[in-house]
């Protein structure tokens, strides 16, 4: 019978919407488990490569610090690791520029941030030797003041007014390698004029007669036979006028490394600062996506509850066609007999399938009534 049969299908088709509603729920749940672990790790990503990682590196080329430059690495290891664990199809840029930082940071901002720590250390080692040689002078006039007082006294008294330049310098050229200004430029070719000709004074002063023994031989293995008696004065201010000679061009070198540093500075902060913008600009991939898997479970339940629906009117409507319609039919055919009082057979080609074949067999059922209330009546008739 066909009623039995939509009832079968209906039972069937409510069993399936019920397991894709669950498997829905299911797989819905898991895509937002796993998108938001994705948000929760890059949270945690972001904090590192925002706050931990850029202030290490900073840190790193303010001080230059080997441990520090150690932590850095570790920390775009662990950054790098990271990303591989999120699941988008942006983080496979990152993690190449990351790794690529990782490998430059090791190798070619290791020197940026050395110099940066110690870019002016030419220029306090010779201006170290300047002092050095100025209280060379200083005390070769003490020395020699049982030989000759009073030239002894002004070489002391032109090795305080060096020690009083170099002084000066010394703080003219930390003032103007932070700064760069043309005023502490001049100052400073000032005060090396100034050496200059305090040098020049002390050449002009009469030797005072302490000797030392230098090798007057261009080999470098020169033997004792090249070995003279000089006046120590001599040898303290040619290595003064050295000194004072090669300055300039220890300040322009000492300049050029700091440019050098500040262009490896900037683009390693550049590089930085781009990766932190990069990993930033995941998040609203990352949100999108977990906002998409939530619509798409959204959309998919709605679908199925209106299948459900959908289902459950055709239910209805194959159940009044196929059942409740011909059951009235056939029950106000019953009544109209019931009310005239007696049994008639009803029309069979106003139903159709189970009904039809239920009609036939009522109307056989009826003619069999009447032949046998025929033959009881001529029974009765001839007795």
């Amino acid at each position: 019978m066909k009623l039995p049969k939509l009832l079968l299908g209906s039972l069937v088709g409510q069993c399936l919407i019920a397991g894709l509603l669950v498997l829905t729920f299911i797989k819905g749940a898991n895509n937002l488990e796993a998108q938001q672990s994705d948000v929760q790790r890059y949270q945690e990503i972001k904090a590192k490569i925002a706050i931990d990682i850029k202030q290490t590196v900073i840190d790193y080329l303010n001080t230059g610090d080997a441990t520090i430059l150690a932590k850095a690495e570790a920390q775009l290891e662990v950054l790098e690791n990271s990303l591989r664990q999120i699941n988008n199809d942006k983080t496979a840029s990152i993690i190449y520029q990351v790794a690529l930082l990782r490998l430059d940071l090791s190798q070619k901002y290791r020197a940026a941030g050395k110099l940066g720590n110690n870019a002016q250390a030419v220029l306090e080692n010779a201006e170290r030797e300047l002092a050095d040689n100025v209280k060379l002078l200083a005390e070769y006039g003490e020395n020699a003041m049982d030989i000759n007082p009073g030239v002894a006294m002004q070489y002391q008294m032109l090795a305080a007014e060096m020690a009083q330049s170099a002084h000066v310098l010394s703080l003219l050229r930390s003032q103007y390698l932070d700064g760069r200004n043309e005023k502490t430029q001049s100052s400073i070719a000032f005060q090396l004029s100034q050496l200059k000709t305090q040098v020049k004074q002390t050449q002009g002063l009469s030797p005072l007669g302490l000797m030392d023994t230098v090798n007057n031989s261009d080999d470098f293995f020169g033997t004792d036979e090249n070995d003279i008696a000089q006046d120590q004065i001599v040898t303290i201010t040619d290595n003064l006028n050295n000194l004072i000679k090669r300055y300039p061009k220890e300040i322009d070198y000492t300049q050029q490394q700091l440019a050098q540093t500040q262009v490896l500075k900037d683009e390693l902060l550049t590089r930085t600062n781009q990766v932190a913008l990069n990993v930033k600009s995941i998040e609203h991939s990352l949100f999108g996506v977990k906002s998409n898997a939530f619509v798409n479970t959204q959309y998919t339940l709605y679908i199925l509850i209106a299948i459900s629906v959908l289902m459950a009117f055709a239910h209805f409507i194959s159940q009044h066609h196929l059942f409740h319609r011909p059951l009235n039919r056939f029950h106000t055919a019953l009544r109209k007999q019931a009310e005239n009082g007696g049994v008639l057979s009803i029309e069979q080609h106003s139903f159709k399938g189970d009904f039809r074949q239920l009609v036939t067999d009522y109307n056989r059922l009826v003619e069999q009534t009447k032949t046998k209330m025929s033959r009881l009546k001529l029974l009765y008739q001839t007795t």
